[in-house]
């Protein structure tokens, strides 16, 4: 069931279907780096906003470790950047990003999502911040 999920879970956001009912508990959690999100209709308008600043973006799984109620994925964000991301313009980068998720299971929906990815990595893909290894 856990490997399903994932694939769901990545369907989901690639196609832009945003199945977040069918993927997600409605008193889920997903905290990614920033405030902690709460119910499907927050985790679906967070996905949302990086559909509208990444209008091309897609996930690819790497890796991942099931057990029955715990997922753990090392996946990649590809895309170009072309729509605002909240207050900042565009910079019609592209980005190639890894990141972690935690999905703990209930019923075969997540109730916590967690994710981990490097933020100086990316603002410095979209020209953001500087390359402290460029100094």
């Amino acid at each position: 069931m856990a490997g399903e999920f994932v694939q769901r879970w990545l369907d989901s956001y690639n196609s832009r279907s945003f199945a977040i009912e069918d993927l997600y508990t409605t008193d889920c959690t997903l905290t990614e780096g920033g405030p902690t999100m709460h119910g499907t209709d927050e985790v679906r308008a967070y996905f949302q906003g990086y559909v509208a600043a990444f209008p091309d973006g897609r996930n690819e799984l790497v890796s991942a470790v099931e057990s029955a109620d715990r997922i753990a994925i090392e996946a990649r964000f590809t895309g170009t950047n072309s729509g605002p991301m909240g207050n900042t313009p565009a910079t019609g980068r592209r980005v190639d990003w890894p990141f972690a998720v935690f999905f703990d299971l209930e019923n075969g929906k997540a109730k916590a999502h967690r994710g981990y990815a490097d933020q100086a990595a990316l603002m410095t893909q979209l020209g953001l911040m500087s390359d402290q290894t460029d100094s």
